[in-house]
């Protein structure tokens, strides 16, 4: 048997230093991607709560306000939608719970620290308020298309029976 030659030695530390490189590189890559998955999902969330800061605003102080979110999450009480007042409270207090749901949503969309349980609370709130008929346009309007198509497919309410 003979001993190996230098070359052979040379082309096998040359192929470690190059395999070592590519993993390097991919790791590098997985790096990169993760920060910017990481970047993308916290602008999401510093939106989302921009505009949750700009709908609960004129709340701050309002008797009747306190009095709605006192209802908590599952939309519970009955709303007098001919009183202009009480309507637009309750409105606002709706697009501010919407956007709580649909930053947790997407906090999940990005493999983030939310578990199924709280995903399918999510969505079982979601669907809680759309189908209430008077509601179902704020979620419409508030959330992205396939949370949406997930609660339109859990919804037992056709509004469009309502008068």
């Amino acid at each position: 048997m003979s001993a190996p030659s230098s070359v052979s030695i040379s082309n096998i530390i040359n192929f470690t230093g190059v395999l070592g490189l590519l993993v390097s590189l991919w790791f590098v890559n997985e790096e990169i991607e993760q920060s910017r998955l990481l970047a993308e999902a916290e602008l999401i969330q510093n939106r989302n709560h921009s505009l949750m800061a700009f709908y609960s605003a004129p709340l701050e102080g309002s008797n009747l306000a306190a009095q709605l979110m006192k209802s908590g999450p599952l939309i519970e009480i009955e709303i007098d939608w001919s009183d202009a007042e009480e309507s637009a409270i309750y409105t606002a207090i709706t697009q501010v719970r919407i956007l709580s749901l649909l930053n947790g949503y997407n906090i999940y969309n990005y493999g983030l620290a939310v578990d199924e349980q709280t995903i399918e609370y999510i969505f079982q709130v979601a669907t809680r308020i759309y189908d209430n008929c008077p509601l179902r346009e704020v979620v419409i309007q508030r959330v992205l298309t396939d949370f949406l198509l997930e609660v339109q497919r859990r919804s037992t309410n056709d509004c469009s029976i309502e008068g």
